[in-house]
């Protein structure tokens, strides 16, 4: 089942509202005319990542037997 946009919304401020203080404090760490720049790109990446995982579907559960079994395969 697909997120709704305002689903999204929701998740994404979420998201932000957990990594804020990290965000802060590592950003803290770059140069002073550079921090705006660092955030913004982090935020950028954020999102982009984000709706990525909120449109994907779970794997069903024969799918996911599937995969692990072909893993195990795999190293074998």
């Amino acid at each position: 089942m697909k997120m709704s946009e305002s689903q999204k919304k929701e998740a994404m401020q979420a998201v932000f509202k957990q990594l804020e203080l990290k965000l802060a404090k590592h950003v803290g760490n770059t140069m002073l005319r550079d921090r705006e720049d660092v955030l913004q790109d982090v935020n950028a990446k954020i999102i982009e990542k984000a709706y990525a995982i909120f449109d994907e579907e779970p794997l069903g559960f024969f799918e996911y037997i599937e995969k692990e079994i072909l893993k195990e395969e795999l190293v074998l």
